[in-house]
């Protein structure tokens, strides 16, 4: 997977939907989006996110609450993790 340039933009998504059942915690529910975005082709590979604080803000989510999505999607290798 190529590396994202500096200067490519960071991909914005579509809010979150509401609970179906309100079961599952809201960090899977944020993972389920992030996953749903990919699988639609609204992210693709190489694609650079915003940061976990405008991710959260976009989505209506805490910080911690994105962290943790984020943290069990690259678990899963799905995305990949690069500070700055």
């Amino acid at each position: 997977m190529p590396r994202p340039s500096a200067s490519q933009p960071t991909v914005g998504l579509s809010p979150l939907k509401p609970a179906d059942d309100g079961r599952d915690p809201l960090y899977l529910r944020v993972a389920r989006h992030l996953q749903s975005a990919i699988a639609d082709g609204q992210l693709s590979p190489g694609d650079r996110l915003d940061g976990e604080i405008g991710l959260a803000e976009s989505l209506g989510v805490s910080r911690a609450t994105m962290r943790k999505a984020i943290d069990e999607l690259a678990a899963e290798n799905i995305l990949v993790r690069r500070q700055g």
